[in-house]
Parts: C-alpha cells; sequence; structure tokens
C-alpha cells in the first residue's frame, strides 16, 4: 500500500497543478491511512474492501490526471472504478457484519 501511494503520488505530482499538489498529498495520505488502518481489524473482508477502495481511487486519479484527453482507456476505466467502489463499499460492510 505504501509502495503504490508513492508512486501514484509521484506521478500526479508530475501531472497536478502546484494548487492541487498540497491536496493530492492530503489525501493520499489520508487513502493510505484507511488502508493501513484496515491491517488492525484482522477482517479479511475489511482489508480487501480497503485494496479496493485504494484500487479505484487510483484508477479513478490516473483516468483525471495521468491519462491524455482521448485515451482509448477512459471509458473502461470509468466502469472500472465504479465497480471497485461498490465492491470495496460491500466487502468492508461484510467483513463488519460477519466479523
Amino acid at each position: 500500500m505504501a509502495a503504490f501511494s508513492i508512486v501514484m503520488l509521484a506521478a500526479l505530482w508530475r501531472r497536478v497543478g502546484p494548487q492541487l499538489r498540497a491536496p493530492v498529498a492530503v489525501y493520499v495520505a489520508a487513502i493510505l491511512a484507511m488502508g493501513i488502518s484496515s491491517l488492525t481489524t484482522n477482517a479479511l473482508w475489511v482489508i480487501a474492501g480497503a485494496v479496493l477502495f485504494i484500487a479505484s481511487d487510483g484508477l479513478l486519479a490516473a483516468e483525471r490526471f495521468l491519462l491524455a484527453a482521448i485515451s482509448p482507456h477512459r471509458l473502461w476505466m470509468r466502469y472500472a472504478v465504479w465497480m471497485l467502489y461498490y465492491a470495496a463499499q460491500l466487502a468492508i460492510t461484510l467483513g463488519f457484519l460477519l466479523g
């Protein structure tokens, strides 16, 4: 999770304007903290949900800030973001209900 966060922050840092660098860094830190805190639950569903949520946000950031405006990947990425997001919410919910 930490390695992914560092790579995403480095990639985004070069592509976003100076006015967005601090908010992006804070958001990456918050998402990383969420992921790391999921490891303290010992609930595999919660951990899986956190990983799916991180993947969803990573795809969203890549689609928004890293891809060219005319990239053919934008369409499938938009669907993948929502599928991962909903799967993450379901997994986290199941983790707390079943745990």
